[in-house]
């Protein structure tokens, strides 16, 4: 009997991080999952595998309506903020026009929150935190 070899076909996700800052103060919309079987309990990116054939910004759009409700309309200004862990993640930062102007999000979602830097260091996720960092430094460095 011969053994046949599989590959096992690697997972790429795209992420987006949208945020609003007023009076020099940034804020950044995470989700908490529905169920923890989506990624843990605590707050997190908004993110999700590409589909075949999908561009990887569509990707990123995408799961930020899925997953927050984000609307194109209410995009400002978009911008990569990088490829990470080896390739198999990209993730984005949206400006938005509006805190208010989203849509509802979709079952996956059991929550979304605008949090600053101080609290999602402490509630969100821990695997995530070097990419908040990564986004919150580009973005502040921008305003």
């Amino acid at each position: 009997m011969k053994l046949q070899e599989t590959k096992k076909k690697k997972i790429i996700r795209a992420g987006v991080i949208p945020f609003f800052i007023k009076d020099k103060k940034l804020e950044m919309l995470f989700m908490k999952p529905s169920d923890p079987k989506y990624g843990g309990a605590q707050w997190q990116i908004a993110k999700g595998e590409i589909d075949e054939g999908e561009a990887i910004i569509k990707a990123a759009l995408r799961e930020g309506k899925e997953e927050l409700g984000l609307l194109r309309s209410n995009i400002d200004q978009l911008f990569s903020l990088g490829s990470f862990w080896n390739g198999a993640f990209h993730l984005f930062a949206v400006t938005v026009k509006s805190k208010k102007k989203f849509a509802k999000f979709g079952e996956e979602t059991g929550a979304v929150r605008w949090m600053n830097w101080g609290e999602i260091f402490t509630e969100g996720r821990r695997e995530q935190i070097k990419l908040v960092s990564t986004a919150y430094k580009v973005i502040k460095a921008g305003v």
